[in-house]
């Protein structure tokens, strides 16, 4: 007799047989990812000084990847339908590791422009399709769980390049330091290979779903029209424009305002963000497992309730650490305002995940990605830069918190329509029958 196999889990490759080690494997991946942006801020005042760049062409630089990522993000998911994931993401790291070797040989800011836009290329397939692959093989019971130690890898990436970068530029040139990034991450690049493949995407098991799988223009119509998920993306868009600013930023800030040395700044702010982000995820992914599988709670409501509540008790804590004049008191005020933003990353990336169908997840993702890069932290290190060239950091600073606004906005007005129409969130309607859409747009507009 035949068992079923567990609704969480789909098809892996031998190479990845057991789904634990999956969700290692990618988090190891996103935590050499986001090593390299933590150590690129770390080096920053060294390439500047050595290349001579100014504070807003070194916050253009900063937000370069996201031109690469915002060329090929949108197409990832529609590329799934014909090339397995596998060799989708195996080939978007190996672009990621020449990419970042190739820095090693910086002469100029154009070369730097050019060289973190196809950074930006190479992490588009990687995140676009790696939290679909976590969510389709975790259990039902843990899913926020392992999708909570897969994100945890941004901060705790970040946190590992300051100290890193502040551990190399002591005893080597900066340009050491992504010569090391390159050479590490390349096995890993080519084991992407052997990557089980998304549900709904070529190559899967479940072939239908993935025939069934729709267009690019048909999905974010289909995107368009959640009010739900344009009032989260919009909001996580404007806390991304803070946090990077904030990672971009932090480490200079610290020393121009406060006076510390720039090695131990990066050990400073690269210890306080590993707490951050280790705790952070740990806490908001056990309430929402708790208050979701315990009390019964909609996993929406839940979701979108939880990444408000979080980010609206952060504004204050970041608006006073401006005003401190110890480093001691801005570091404790700053941390906290971090460790609160970080705690809605988990609750954010469930909501787009289970807004819409499984073969939609893909498309979602890619679009968020999208557009928290294209309206966040493209602009963000620019903007402050920018703002601390005409007038200073603190202002600069000041500027970034009263952003945040927009989250805490756009998050309660999420809020508010997922209450409201919760029984559509629950059952996404079909892209293809023409007599849902009708309905859905109805109940909107009588909404």
């Amino acid at each position: 007799m035949n068992k079923e196999k567990p609704e969480s889990c789909v098809p892996v490759r031998r190479f990845f047989k057991q789904p634990v080690f999956l969700l290692f494997f990618l988090t190891l991946l996103s935590l050499v990812n986001y090593f390299d942006r933590g150590a690129f801020v770390g080096v920053l005042p060294e390439i500047q000084r050595e290349l001579d760049i100014s504070d807003a062409n070194a916050g253009i630089i900063g937000g370069a990847f996201v031109v690469g990522y915002a060329l090929v993000s949108p197409f990832v998911a529609q590329l799934g339908r014909h090339v397995p994931s596998g060799i989708l993401l195996m080939f978007g790291m190996i672009c990621w590791v020449v990419s970042t070797c190739l820095i090693t040989f910086s002469q100029g800011f154009w070369y730097l422009i050019v060289l973190r836009c196809l950074t930006g290329i190479g992490e588009a397939a990687f995140i676009c399709l790696s939290p679909a692959l976590i969510d389709d093989v975790a259990p039902a019971s843990q899913k926020t769980r392992w999708l909570a130690i897969f994100f945890s890898a941004l901060p705790i990436g970040y946190s590992l390049g300051y100290l890193g970068a502040g551990l190399i530029v002591q005893y080597l040139s900066w340009r050491w330091l992504f010569f090391l990034e390159a050479s590490f991450t390349l096995p890993f690049a080519l084991m992407c290979f052997f990557l089980p493949n998304v549900r709904g995407s070529a190559g899967h098991a479940d072939s239908q779903n993935s025939a069934k799988t729709p267009s690019l223009l048909v999905s974010i119509g289909y995107l368009a029209r959640n009010s739900v998920y344009i009032c989260m993306t919009l909001g996580y868009s404007a806390q991304t424009f803070v946090l990077g600013a904030l990672t971009y930023w932090l480490p200079k800030y610290v020393v121009e305002v406060y006076k510390v040395d720039l090695h131990q700044a990066d050990y400073i702010i690269g210890a306080t963000t590993a707490f951050c982000g280790i705790f952070a995820n740990v806490l908001s992914s056990f309430l929402l497992d708790y208050v979701i599988f315990q009390k019964k709670k909609d996993k929406r409501v839940v979701s979108v309730f939880f990444s408000f509540f979080f980010v609206t008790i952060s504004l204050p804590f970041g608006f006073v650490s401006i005003f401190m004049s110890q480093f001691v008191l801005f570091l404790v005020l700053m941390v906290t305002c971090e460790f609160l933003m970080l705690c809605t990353v988990t609750s954010v990336n469930s909501v787009f995940l289970n807004c819409v169908k499984d073969e939609m997840r893909g498309h979602s993702m890619a679009v968020a990605n999208l557009m928290i890069h294209v309206l966040g932290d493209l602009w963000s290190p620019y903007v402050f830069g920018a703002i601390s060239d005409k007038t200073s950091q603190k202002y600069a600073l000041f500027f970034i918190c009263c952003w945040l606004m927009w989250t805490v906005l756009t998050w309660l007005l999420a809020f508010i329509f997922v209450r409201r129409s919760i029984k559509l969130i629950v059952t996404p309607l079909d892209v293809n029958d023409s007599e849902s859409v009708n309905r859905t747009s109805n109940e909107e507009k009588r909404s």
